[in-house]
């Protein structure tokens, strides 16, 4: 039986850990700013795009809504 208390992220990890290292999402924040009516930075959403991207490959852009 699985571990409730632990979570296997697989490539996911690896791919926010080194969008992280490299910080990606100030990298994109710097080059377009910040929008001061939003909740989430365009940094954090083009990141959440790229882990979701990578996890739900199958689906079509029309279910990102779904997803944030």
């Amino acid at each position: 039986m699985p571990n409730p208390f632990t979570k296997t992220l697989e490539h996911h990890g690896l791919v926010a850990g080194f969008c992280h290292e490299i910080q990606l999402v100030d990298l994109i924040d710097r080059k377009f700013g910040k929008s001061n009516d939003r909740t989430l930075s365009f940094g954090q959403l083009v990141l959440a795009m790229v882990i979701n991207g990578l996890g739900f490959t199958g689906r079509t852009l029309h279910m990102y809504s779904e997803y944030f």
